[in-house]
């Protein structure tokens, strides 16, 4: 387990439903870990740090605090997996009075998605109708020349300047 204080080994054991599948650590699940077995603290500390840099930077942080860190990976499904929880909650609260409005920033092309369902619709347009000239069969193969056909040539009848 991955804690505050380091690793910490221990043993558990490992049960397998009968009729198949996956099976879990009991201890694992008493405990609160997650599969990639932080504890619920480091899980909290690493999501804050994320929510106020970018995930390379939390990570930086988190082996500079700790001498270890999670993967840039697992930072994001930590706080992907505590985010899903953040909108219900924000919507039950009131917000403070003289809010602004929320700037986001990204800073290394990752940040947690803050869009909802309702902001996704606006920005997606319709999609354009299928061209004549795509392939009958629909396959993968011929999408690229027919999506190329149905534009049309780049530069007919012209020629580069000297």
């Amino acid at each position: 387990m991955k804690t505050a204080y380091g690793k910490v080994t221990y043993d558990r054991p490992y049960l397998i439903a009968r009729n198949g599948g996956d099976g879990f650590f009991p201890l694992d699940a008493e405990l609160g870990l997650s599969n990639d077995r932080l504890s619920p603290w480091v899980m909290q500390w690493v999501a804050r740090l994320a929510t106020r840099m970018s995930f390379a930077a939390a990570r930086m942080v988190c082996k500079a605090a700790l001498n270890w860190s999670p993967a840039t990976e697992t930072i994001e499904q930590v706080v992907l997996g505590l985010g899903r929880y953040a909108a219900p909650f924000m919507r039950q609260q009131q917000a403070p009075p003289q809010e602004g409005e929320v700037l986001v920033i990204e800073m290394d092309g990752k940040c947690p998605p803050t869009a909802t369902e309702a902001e996704l619709a606006k920005r997606r347009g319709k999609r354009r109708p299928r061209h004549e000239t795509d392939c009958p069969c629909g396959c993968q193969r011929h999408r690229g020349k027919a999506k190329r056909q149905a534009r049309g040539s780049r530069n007919v009848g012209k020629r580069r300047q000297k």
